[in-house]
């Protein structure tokens, strides 16, 4: 169990992501830092105090082992190096492309394109390798009608998202083009959150169902 005494704070891990590595990046939402450890729980370093204001999600690219942190508080997304040397950021508060109404989840594709979950604006917005806006979806309609998206994963063909005030799990197309709803009504998921998948083929679809105290297993 990881505990550190020096921090201002208590430990409050509010997300997770691992390295190809093995390396385990942890958000500290209470100290507003990354904190980075290997397998055995030692701590390596933690970084992004100076900069993140209310961190959320964080993901890894696969690319490079760039490491994207969403900030609530700064209404952005902040990139940094795997060994905590701060890049840039990239949004704003607002509603047009590129700006950010409550980014939540992120995810990194194998080609280095970079989805955010948009929570307020009801979206996905997708970037390039660069930051620069490509496109969003935000399926307003039927099953798929995407409100407040939460938790995002990508693997080379589709985009899973879990929604909060629907409580739903949708699955999309990288191009946004909706696919199907993963859950159904009988699964009761409420306030679903976190979410991963696995090497399976096809994939299962891990969630984290936050109100019902649980963790879900979807297969496809």
């Amino acid at each position: 169990m990881l505990k550190f005494k020096w921090f201002q704070k208590p430990f409050r891990p509010r997300d997770i992501a691992i390295s190809s590595d093995n390396t385990y990046y942890s958000l500290d939402n209470n100290n507003n830092q990354v904190v980075v450890n290997d397998e055995n729980e030692h701590v390596i370093r933690y970084f992004g105090k100076k900069e993140l204001k209310d961190p959320l999600d964080i993901g890894i690219s696969p690319v490079d082992g760039t490491v994207y942190v969403t900030d609530m508080g700064g209404h952005c997304v902040r990139v940094y190096t795997r060994y905590g040397k701060y890049l840039r950021s990239f949004g704003s508060q607002g509603k047009g492309q590129g700006q950010f109404d409550l980014p939540w989840g992120v995810a990194i594709s194998s080609t280095g394109m970079v989805f955010v979950a948009d929570n307020l604006n009801m979206r996905i917005q997708v970037f390039d390798a660069d930051d620069q806006y490509l496109c969003s979806f935000d399926c307003q309609s039927g099953d798929g009608k995407m409100r407040c998206p939460r938790g995002i994963a990508i693997d080379d063909q589709y985009v899973y998202v879990t929604t909060d005030t629907s409580s739903s799990l949708l699955k999309f197309e990288s191009s946004g083009k909706f696919v199907c709803r993963i859950d159904s009504d009988s699964d009761g998921l409420d306030c679903p959150t976190g979410i991963a998948l696995t090497d399976d083929v096809p994939c299962r679809v891990v969630v984290a169902d936050t109100n019902n105290h649980c963790i879900k297993v979807f297969v496809q």
